[in-house]
């Protein structure tokens, strides 16, 4: 995980450190109903397992990390929950 922190840390400009909350199995089906609108899923591999895997993350710490990459604080606003996504 080390190198994970690091890259995301160069990108956003800040000392990171990720701590892995949950692993769970689980059909896509019921990840899906698990999960609230507008939050944001990666699919990616694990060599040299078979397959992809999927990590889903808070909208408030892609809304921080998108804010430091722009040059911003990395504050989220208060009512996060309540803003509008726009399309890029």
């Amino acid at each position: 995980m080390s190198e994970a922190a690091q890259a995301l840390g160069t990108l956003v400009g800040t000392a990171v450190t990720i701590e892995i909350a949950s692993v769970d199995g689980l059909r896509f089906a019921a990840l899906r109903n698990r999960l609230e609108a507008g939050v944001p899923v990666c699919l990616f591999r694990m060599s040299p397992l078979r397959g992809q895997a999927i990590a889903a993350f808070a909208p408030s710490l892609i809304f921080q990390m998108i804010d430091r990459i722009f040059g911003g604080s990395g504050r989220p606003p208060t009512q996060l929950e309540e803003r509008e996504y726009s399309p890029l």
